[in-house]
């Protein structure tokens, strides 16, 4: 059990962050006053009590693939993924897109972006670049998820130098044998191996960032491994996201996870649109994620009008009051998505010992 000094839990309970260091004061002592107003934004802005001005976040989708092929998700096989069933081949973001979309958001005080939405951004050749364009840019609070397979000395160095703020590591076991019933094309050692390699080579810079986060995904497979997991890793990381997870219907008859029945879900709000807004690879601009839900959601395209309007947009303002209302029913992808997606039946403060929040 790890005594918390820090936890942070999404209105609708699918994501809790939990740490015994304060994440966020190590953060506003590298970036001062501007980072902790970002913050309470982003407090506010999740209880849906504001709308920013401008997104608080970019979700980038650095490319449409990745390196492995885990039995919860859409790259598991089966041609679930959109692109996949297009015939779209593999594709990385350009890097002139990206660049258009840092511009405008610079122009706006953007504080934070995350590189890995629906993707391994490990995978794309210039991710270092991107973070550091970002940060010279003026943009904080820059996030990295990764399954960390390819996270060699060299990478590690690469992005510390380049700015970043979080790394994100996903791993969901404690062994190589549950490891494999989750995450296939992973080599276990080599993951665990490669997150200390990236904790070596940031002490031998002398700073705290960029932070490490290591996540847990609840599954039926490995939920019982939860404690061993944080006892472990509380040594090393600096924060854990314990996920709940959605269940894409994937019908892979050879997978050991089960899932929860789908079911509606009272009270279910969103944030996603009072925070962010999601940019794939090519360009376009989405208001949610969701694989079913990129061609509904579409505002637009980087390029093709500001991002500032896609954020004030007629769509984006009747998603927010219908996530207020939590009448999440009105959308039938939304709807789907809330009925797939299991809610933490278990609050992070009863994993530890609750300090200061």
């Amino acid at each position: 059990m790890i005594p918390i000094a820090y936890k942070h839990q999404q209105l609708n309970k699918q994501v809790q962050l939990i740490s015994h260091k304060d994440i966020d004061a190590i953060l506003a002592a590298r970036h001062g006053e501007r980072y902790t107003a970002y913050r309470r934004d982003w407090r506010e802005s999740m209880l849906l009590e504001r709308v920013p001005d401008f997104p608080l976040s970019l979700e980038i989708e650095t490319n449409n693939f990745c390196n492995f092929s885990c039995n919860m998700c859409v790259f598991a096989g089966r041609g679930l993924h959109p692109d996949a069933r297009r015939g779209i081949g593999k594709r990385h973001m350009d890097m002139a897109v990206f660049q258009a979309a840092v511009e405008e958001g610079a122009r706006h005080g953007l504080p934070a972006m995350t590189y890995g939405f629906m993707s391994e951004p490990l995978l794309h050749p210039r991710v270092a670049d991107m973070v550091a364009f970002a940060s010279e840019r003026g943009v904080l609070d820059q996030r990295l998820g990764t399954n960390g397979q390819l996270l060699t000395r060299e990478t590690s160095r690469a992005l510390i130098d380049a700015g970043l703020s979080r790394l994100e590591v996903s791993l969901d076991a404690t062994n190589a044998d549950t490891y494999a019933k989750i995450r296939r094309g992973g080599n276990f050692e080599r993951i665990v191996r490669n997150v200390h390699d990236f904790l070596d080579e940031r002490e031998k810079t002398g700073g705290p960032t960029p932070l490490l986060r290591v996540s847990f995904l609840r599954l039926n497979v490995n939920r019982d491994e939860l404690e061993e997991f944080l006892d472990y890793w509380q040594r090393f990381a600096d924060f854990f996201s314990i996920q709940e997870p959605v269940d894409y219907d994937l019908d892979m008859a050879d997978s050991p996870l089960e899932f929860d029945p789908a079911r509606d879900k009272e009270d279910f709000r969103c944030d996603k649109q009072f925070q962010r807004l999601f940019i794939r690879n090519d360009g376009s601009v989405l208001a949610c994620g969701h694989i079913h839900g990129w061609d509904q959601f579409r505002l637009g395209g980087v390029g093709e009008k500001p991002l500032l309007e896609m954020w004030r947009s007629p769509f984006m303002e009747s998603m927010r009051d219908m996530h207020r209302r939590a009448a999440y029913r009105e959308n039938a992808i939304c709807r789907y998505c809330v009925r797939q997606t299991a809610t933490a039946e278990q609050d992070a403060a009863e994993l530890g010992e609750v300090g200061a929040q």
